[in-house]
């Protein structure tokens, strides 16, 4: 999660209720949720923070992800591919690796 929310985070300079940062918002959270993560803003608040999200913008986050946990569907551009999730995943594994070869 915390890596998804560094994608939320380059996104922020724009804000993130509207545009690119609420299609980037809203299509990491449904990657997430389609692999069984919830949909929880808490968790979604605090991997932003752990990013180095700017407290100005996680109103946004809250705002959204309480929207979509509660079922409203939010129309928004694709901003990623549909295996973004699996991307994401394969992107912390192959950094994890690296520091276990780098670490004795």
């Amino acid at each position: 999660m915390v890596e998804a929310a560094s994608m939320m985070v380059d996104e922020q300079y724009n804000g993130l209720s509207s545009g690119y940062g609420k299609d980037a918002v809203v299509q990491l959270v449904r990657a997430f949720a389609s692999e069984g993560l919830p949909v929880d803003p808490e968790s979604w608040l605090r991997a932003y923070f752990v990013a180095g999200g700017d407290f100005r913008h996680a109103d946004s986050i809250n705002k959204l992800v309480t929207e979509m946990r509660s079922g409203v569907k939010h129309r928004v551009q694709s901003r990623y591919v549909d295996n973004i999730f699996q991307l994401i995943s394969d992107r912390v594994q192959s950094r994890s690796s690296t520091v276990e070869t780098l670490v004795p």
